[in-house]
């Protein structure tokens, strides 16, 4: 639910590393660089419980310290710190906080590396430099505009993005996170606008569509956010944030999707199957294909179908039977013998909280039990 994508590393770059001549290193230089890569690496943990489930995927795994050695090294070398003598070549060990570095590419490559071993602070000089070097970049505004993310400034991330974006307008990545910076901002319409924008170039990123929801929540637009958690749902029914939507579209009164606990399992599914004059059959078995894996794998469950019809008895039944044939067909008959319905003419009444309850003129309500075991002679 991606947009934030990592690149690999620039392996041109690296053979460039490979190929460099070699130079007397300082004996302390290994010593200076361990320091400043540290060991301690801070938790990131409360930065993913924004109540806006920001979708934003950087991999900040910790990095082996070797490989942050080399790309500094490597940095070192290429840089313009070196001082010839007559002998030997003789270095300044390089700092951190004022590493002079005349590539681009070189100084995006270490700040990345940075924020993987969760050295934040020291990432962002890097990629402020590369950003320096080469601000038309929309990779390195993009890598920029995380860090500064990360270190909780929302103002200079926000201009990193936009500057990306004014080299790649169409770039995603770029339009989401600006659309997460503005939201987190409480700024909704700009939010929304960008969101907008992510979803007429893919219309398959669903975190646009769920932020897009707690948008028009937050505006009061119930029409619009109920559009728009069906429109989350035809293509996301698994995940906390799929179950969140189909509980607030269900507080909303609006019952086109139902979760249902089958086995030790929750599944969302379309309201359509109970019209199955209204379904196909491809429709239909996507819906109740999880269902149909739940019970195959677990021969000792078995399904209930309860259907309501208000004022219509056999219009009930008929459904269910309907319902039942179908899941029988599907499964191969596998669930032959294990599928059991009821149908009543009154209306089904759901509880959504303490407070709130709807009667449904038409229902549909699935839920599993335990096949009782066989009693069994034994002779003796």
């Amino acid at each position: 639910m991606n947009t934030k994508q990592q690149p690999d590393i620039d392996h041109d770059l690296i053979d460039q590393l490979k190929s460099l001549k070699l130079q007397q290193v300082p004996p302390d230089l290994t010593e200076k660089i361990m320091g400043r890569v540290g060991t301690k690496r801070p938790g990131i943990v409360s930065w993913f419980s924004n109540l806006f489930l920001r979708p934003v995927t950087i991999s900040l795994r910790p990095a082996y310290v070797c490989s942050v050695a080399l790309l500094i090294g490597g940095a070192f070398f290429l840089g313009r710190m070196s001082i010839e003598q007559d002998i030997d070549v003789v270095v300044t060990p390089p700092k951190l906080n004022n590493l002079e570095i005349a590539s681009a590419k070189t100084a995006l490559l270490i700040g990345k590396e940075l924020l993987r071993a969760e050295q934040e602070h020291q990432a962002i000089q890097l990629l402020q430099r590369a950003a320096l070097l080469a601000p038309e970049d929309p990779e390195i505004a993009y890598w920029e505009g995380v860090a500064y993310w990360i270190n909780g400034d929302q103002e200079l991330e926000r201009k990193s993005y936009l500057r990306g974006l004014e080299s790649e307008p169409e770039s995603v990545s770029l339009l989401m996170n600006l659309g997460h910076n503005y939201l987190n901002a409480g700024e909704y319409r700009r939010a929304l606008d960008v969101y907008q924008a992510v979803l007429s170039r893919s219309p398959e990123l669903t975190d646009a569509l769920y932020n897009s929801s707690l948008i028009y929540r937050k505006l009061g637009e119930s029409k619009n956010e109920t559009d728009t958690l069906k429109k989350y749902l035809e293509q996301k029914r698994s995940g906390r944030p799929a179950f969140k939507a189909v509980e607030r579209l269900n507080e909303l009164g609006d019952f086109s999707y139902r979760p249902y606990t089958i086995g030790v399992r929750n599944v969302i599914v379309s309201s359509d199957i109970w019209r199955t004059d209204s379904i196909s059959n491809d429709q239909l078995y996507s819906e109740l294909a999880p269902i149909i894996d739940i019970l195959t794998n677990n021969q000792q469950l078995r399904l209930d179908i309860v259907g309501f019809v208000e004022g219509n008895r056999e219009a009930a039944k008929h459904r269910a039977w309907i319902l039942k044939k179908r899941l029988i067909t599907f499964s191969n008959g596998d669930l032959q013998g294990r599928v059991t319905i009821s149908w009543f003419d009154q209306p089904e009444s759901i509880k959504v909280s303490e407070s709130l309850t709807y009667e449904l003129s038409e229902g549909l309500l699935l839920f599993s039990s335990i096949v009782p075991m066989k009693k069994m002679e034994v002779s003796i």
